[in-house]
């Protein structure tokens, strides 16, 4: 899935998941500007940071859910860290904070 399938797949399973705002936002197009970033462009909403919609408490929520997650990770040098329990939406937040491309991670982590 390319950006924009990946936005509009989170949109529409945040609208689902009661976060409603979310369907002014629908249709849009998705700009990247100068410095690198994106924005959604839609008719019925206007410009919207992308950064502020994905990294919204209240999307998030809508997407993941307070189901508790318990988890330990082990990064490349076999250094543990352990994560939890947190709900579920503040879980992938924080791993949506520190990846290089967010909205890949959201990608890979709608289902």
């Amino acid at each position: 899935m390319n950006n924009q399938e990946i936005l509009e797949k989170a949109i529409q399973k945040a609208i689902d998941g009661g976060f409603p705002q979310a369907g002014d936002l629908l249709p849009f197009e998705l700009v990247k500007n100068r410095v690198g970033t994106y924005l959604i462009h839609s008719e019925r909403d206007g410009w919207a940071s992308v950064e502020g919609l994905i990294f919204n408490h209240d999307f998030a929520k809508a997407i993941w859910g307070e189901q508790k997650i318990d988890k330990v990770v082990k990064d490349e040098a076999g250094i543990k860290t352990y994560y939890g329990p947190h709900s579920g939406w503040q879980y992938h937040l924080q791993q949506m904070v520190i990846t290089d491309d967010p909205i890949k991670y959201l990608g890979d982590h709608l289902d």
